[in-house]
């Protein structure tokens, strides 16, 4: 509850949408610490759905007001990211990319564990090739809002050039002079394959300018193919 009363929208004139607002902040609250960085589920810690498995609903949807509201808890969903990258540069190698390829669906281990409780395996851990650009915008913005130049330059800088190493090595140079990814899995599930989706390319194509951005910062340099792709 004290967490929840330092950092929390005040809505007045509208019951109902201050209820919602704060039972959604208190149950997101309730599943994580600052000192315990796990990832959050589409569930949280009431439910068993999703067998508890982290998603892109974390970075995309429950991160962001954490990290305007609670900073600190913000961050704890980062470093459970950049605790497991050696995970994700395995998940990678193995499907004959470059970088890091994070999991679709992510535990304790930072494994693809998409397939292992029920429902078999499927494309979704293979194809849904969005979640590693939307940690990257997680990432950004965390830098943008905190302007953390050290941490940028110790942990997240490398996560961000990783990402967008996996980009170029997944963007093909077709004849049309333009750059391709093809067949994946977009956030509509229900339609697969798909080439050149547009959330899938518009988070790579954000991951290549932050990486670049981040490279600047940070005296480093920038990957040769990341401005052109």
């Amino acid at each position: 509850v004290a967490r929840g009363e330092q950092g929390r929208p005040h809505v007045e004139g509208n019951l109902p949408l201050a209820q919602a607002i704060n039972a959604s902040l208190y149950y997101i609250l309730a599943s994580i610490r600052e000192d315990w960085p796990l990832g959050l589920s589409p569930g949280g810690l009431a439910t068993n759905a999703y067998s508890g498995h982290s998603f892109w609903d974390c970075e995309t949807w429950m991160y962001p007001p954490l990290l305007l509201l609670q900073p600190r808890e913000a961050k704890a969903l980062l470093q459970y990211r950049l605790r497991r990258v050696h995970a994700a540069r395995a998940k990678a190698r193995r499907h004959g990319y470059a970088g890091i390829m994070f999991p679709w669906e992510s535990a304790y281990s930072g494994e693809e564990v998409q397939g292992t409780v029920g429902t078999g395996l499927g494309p979704w851990g293979r194809l849904e090739q969005h979640i590693s650009g939307d940690i990257a915008y997680a990432i950004w913005q965390y830098w943008t809002v905190s302007g953390d130049i050290e941490w940028l330059r110790t942990e997240l800088e490398p996560v961000l050039r990783g990402i967008a190493e996996f980009v170029a090595s997944r963007s093909v140079l077709k004849a049309d002079g333009d750059f391709h990814i093809d067949t994946v899995m977009p956030p509509d599930e229900y339609h697969f394959p798909v080439n050149d989706s547009i959330v899938t390319n518009a988070v790579a194509a954000f991951s290549l300018r932050a990486a670049a951005q981040a490279a600047r910062a940070t005296n480093r340099s920038v990957g040769r193919n990341w401005t052109a792709i």
